[in-house]
């Protein structure tokens, strides 16, 4: 009986800490994107600020993703491009 709680103890803490592992991914492109492409921009709207378009890699290739308003948001600064999470 105390080899069979000895085992399972064992099991579970090797569970615990398989699951508690960390891990990551990496993606390395070495593909740079195409030039920017000109856009038009629309006439301002209150309250908005205009976000311009930019290249965004999908996995497999770039994709265009067009500008647009966005929110303006009192006392912050927009950096250029998307966003990014660190």
């Amino acid at each position: 009986m105390n080899h069979r709680h000895l085992l399972l103890g064992a099991m579970l803490g090797t569970t615990v800490l398989a699951a508690s592992a960390p891990s990551f991914a990496a993606i390395e492109v070495n593909i740079a994107p195409p030039a920017p492409r000109h856009e038009v921009v629309p006439a301002a709207r209150p309250g908005y600020e205009w976000a311009p378009g930019y290249w965004n890699w999908n996995g497999h290739r770039y994709v265009w993703v067009d500008g647009h308003f966005v929110r303006e948001r009192t006392g912050m600064d927009r950096a250029p491009g998307p966003l990014r999470i660190p």
